[in-house]
């Protein structure tokens, strides 16, 4: 029979470890050159396009360099723009484009990068 600080330990572990793979779901409905951006993203590896929604398969010691590069100019000038600031609404939705983002570059970082416990 484990003891119950045996127990606890085994469940941390457990959940403290990463996941191997993850989607990340970026909608470009409504955003302004959606067209251009998808139409880049189309032909990538790892990438599904479903309308204007763009799926990313991200797997450890998978090259996706290109892809972020192109997220990464697209959401920041979507962000920057005139509409962006004037309209809320619009605004708000290149702010989840933005979040969506910042979180598929920080699990990116944590499959590539584990950190281990000594």
């Amino acid at each position: 029979m484990k003891t119950l600080k045996e127990y606890i330990n085994e469940n941390v572990n457990i959940n403290e470890k990463t996941e191997e793979s993850k989607s990340f779901t970026f909608d470009f409905t409504g955003m302004e050159n959606s067209e251009d951006i998808i139409k880049s993203l189309t032909d990538q590896e790892n990438v599904t396009v479903d309308g204007d929604k763009v799926t990313i398969e991200i797997k450890k010691d998978v090259n996706i360099d290109t892809v972020q590069d192109i997220l990464q100019q697209s959401i920041q000038t979507l962000r920057k723009s005139q509409k962006s600031v004037n309209n809320e609404e619009y605004g708000q939705k290149t702010s989840k484009l933005e979040k969506t983002l910042n979180d598929m570059n920080t699990f990116i970082d944590e499959i590539n990068n584990p950190t281990e416990e000594e």
